[in-house]
């Protein structure tokens, strides 16, 4: 869906955190996690949902997985 990359970016480019934490699931997701998740979208192909362009623009916006940002903030080197 073009739409859903064209709203993206618009949202990144007003300021939306692209790392902040949804906590709907078992685990805590950034956007990033959830595209690069599982779809279960139904008769919807992930060219379709154009998931490639939707990860590519969340990295350029700094946007990591949960446990990235978790590894870095625990990282022993992260005050050095």
């Amino acid at each position: 869906m073009v739409n859903d990359f064209l709203l993206l970016g618009l949202f990144l480019r007003a300021g939306a955190n692209p790392n902040a934490i949804a906590c709907k699931t078992e685990e805590p997701q950034t956007a990033l996690d959830i595209a690069c998740g599982d779809y279960c979208v139904q008769d919807t192909t992930a060219e379709e949902l154009n998931i490639d362009a939707i990860v590519e623009l969340l990295k350029q916006y700094g946007g990591k997985g949960y446990r990235e940002q978790e590894k870095e903030k625990n990282s022993p080197t992260k005050n050095l």
